[in-house]
């Protein structure tokens, strides 16, 4: 039996007991364990509870047990907090297919559920999430795919600040390539992600997509960030997610009908550098770009809307694109010539 507690002493035992035990405490069990009258023990609880302490007692059992206490939890939910940490977990889900992304998702519900019960919210409560999140349609998740916790590894290596081993799928050359990958950062884009850091590899900073990724091991090998890399440099000059290729100025045109919404499918409008009128019908619009497959599809999307003016870089693509396209649906014979 304990004795000789003083009363805050006892207020922080009688929450750590009641927490360990649910409804086992009741008011005779805690008056003869701190061997003080049952009156003292009720004054304990009240003063708990004006403390912002939820403390109530346990139908069945007449013990008590505490459903929110803000000397483990420092600060209640708002119901717009609670709303967001249900939804959140499918708003990531619907802005991502990489494989193994369910991994995350379920450790995320897993920890969630732990800060719920620490809240003492009731199973009704939890009934009501349930079907908030089964209520709110997102794009659907192709459930399928590679499950070899890539994507665990590679959180952790950026938890960690270390480097990953990891094989790679280059889309343009049909290719896998194994590489060494110090991961700095993780940009969600067009319901991907993205992997932005230093490859070992090329010797240069590069931008990976996440889906292509396999075999990742987050090696115990921790890294230290380029000088010279700046997110905000990266972030500013790539037109989308991918820095990788030719930084260029592209010079395109628009009719004025549809100006509006090229313009609001721009992701980053800081890559706008200038837009004027090119005579009564049409915008020109200057932007800074990497010469990519990722603008590249930007710019096939438009068809017949889009003229691209130049650099002759991107005429040269867009050119070589067209007489391939050309080739294989009008046959050879009747090709672009080119200029």
């Amino acid at each position: 039996m304990a004795t000789d507690y003083s009363q805050a002493q006892r207020l922080i035992q009688m929450l750590h007991m009641i927490h360990a035990e649910p409804g086992e405490y009741t008011i005779e069990k805690l008056a003869h364990y701190f061997n003080v009258s049952q009156r003292t023990i009720i004054r304990d609880v009240n003063d708990l509870r004006d403390l912002d302490c939820r403390i109530e007692t346990k139908e069945g059992t007449g013990g008590y047990q505490v459903f929110y206490d803000p000397l483990r939890l420092p600060m209640r939910l708002t119901e717009e907090e609670r709303a967001a940490i249900d939804l959140m977990p499918e708003l990531a889900a619907s802005r991502s297919t990489e494989p193994g992304f369910g991994e995350v998702l379920a450790a995320y519900h897993t920890a969630i559920a732990k800060v719920y019960d620490k809240l003492g919210f009731s199973s009704g409560e939890g009934n009501r999430r349930d079907r908030l999140t089964e209520r709110i349609l997102l794009s659907p998740r192709d459930e399928d795919g590679n499950h070899d916790g890539s994507i665990i590894e590679l959180f952790d290596a950026v938890q960690r600040q270390s480097t990953v081993d990891m094989m790679y799928y280059t889309a343009s050359t049909d290719k896998w390539t194994q590489r060494m990958f110090d991961p700095y950062y993780i940009l969600p884009r067009h319901n991907n992600l993205y992997a932005i850091g230093y490859c070992h590899l090329s010797d240069s900073f590069r931008t990976f997509r996440v889906s292509r990724m396999r075999n990742v091991r987050c090696l115990d090998r921790p890294y230290i960030e380029h000088e010279d890399f700046m997110l905000k440099k990266v972030v500013e000059q790539a037109f989308g997610v991918d820095s990788n290729g030719q930084l260029i100025t592209a010079v395109v045109r628009f009719p004025k009908r549809v100006i509006a919404y090229v313009k609001e499918d721009i992701d980053n409008k800081n890559s706008i550098l200038e837009e004027t009128e090119a005579g009564s019908d049409n915008v020109q619009l200057k932007i800074r770009t990497h010469l990519n497959a990722e603008f590249l599809r930007w710019v096939f999307q438009y068809g017949s809307d889009i003229e691209v003016v130049g650099p002759d870089e991107l005429i040269a693509e867009i050119r070589r694109s067209v007489q391939t396209l050309a080739q294989r649906y009008l046959g050879a014979g009747q090709a672009v010539v080119e200029a």
